[in-house]
């Protein structure tokens, strides 16, 4: 049986939302994540997909990544919902293949 998980509980997704930045399409200001957050959310669903978008993102971001926000929410979150999110952030700082 799967399971939908909300996080709303921790106070997480409306951080994410007061942390949004404003992207122009077509004349029209939408929030959107940050790479920083949208980190923390895949990392939270742990898909294979998921995996591999955190790559993507880790390179397409590169050193703009603000990578102890990354950290420090992690470890909030996964201590509210009781998992370990810090792992996966600090595996993918250091790089594939790099432990």
């Amino acid at each position: 049986m799967k399971v939908g998980l909300s996080v709303g509980l921790s106070g997480f997704e409306r951080h994410a939302v007061l942390r949004a930045e404003n992207c122009h399409v077509a004349g029209i200001s939408i929030p959107v994540a940050t790479a920083e957050n949208l980190m923390i959310m895949k990392s939270l669903a742990a898909r294979p997909r998921d995996d591999q978008d955190l790559e993507g993102l880790v390179i397409a971001q590169g050193d703009t990544l603000d990578w102890d926000y990354c950290e420090q929410t992690a470890a909030e979150l996964g201590e509210a919902l009781g998992i370990d999110l810090v792992a996966k952030i600090r595996q993918l700082r250091i790089g594939p293949g790099n432990s």
